[in-house]
């Protein structure tokens, strides 16, 4: 009586390895896209406490500030009063436009002491994702400057 040799086939491994692969391609797919949403979500976030910020610190240090886009979108700038400018960066593949698309409105600057926003009356910017079709806006509204995702 010849022993029983238990194991796998060459073929049913190759099967088996197939399967897995599709299948943690397929997942990989999905995470992809919930990566680059919670990119997006982290810029707007970002990008809308600063103008929150910048309008608050108007109000209570009674310093102008200013936040600027970057020329290629990809960043802007806070200034406070008399301090130095800080740079920000968007994660990669995160970019911002305005509406109406003109040069003043790519700033907001809030005045002291009353965070009057003298630029950027009605503007909204819109962050998305390059090449697709994952965006979010934040709006600043009116000469008070409130700030609105």
């Amino acid at each position: 009586m010849k022993p029983s040799v238990r194991g796998f086939t060459l073929l049913e491994l190759l099967i088996v390895m197939a399967i897995l692969g599709i299948t943690l391609t397929l997942f990989l797919w999905g995470l992809n896209g919930q990566l680059q949403k919670s990119r997006l979500q982290n810029a707007v976030t970002l990008f809308s406490s600063d103008l929150q910020r910048a309008r608050s610190t108007a109000w209570r240090a009674g310093q102008t500030t200013t936040v600027k886009l970057l020329d290629g979108g990809d960043g802007y700038t806070f200034k406070q009063g008399a301090a130095a400018e800080a740079t920000f960066i968007f994660p990669d593949g995160v970019i911002a436009t305005v509406v109406p698309a003109t040069t003043a409105a790519r700033s907001v600057t809030y005045t002291a002491p009353f965070a009057d926003n003298v630029s950027a009356v009605g503007s909204t910017f819109t962050l998305s994702i390059l090449n697709t079709t994952v965006k979010d806006t934040v709006h600043v509204f009116g000469v008070t400057g409130k700030v609105v995702r």
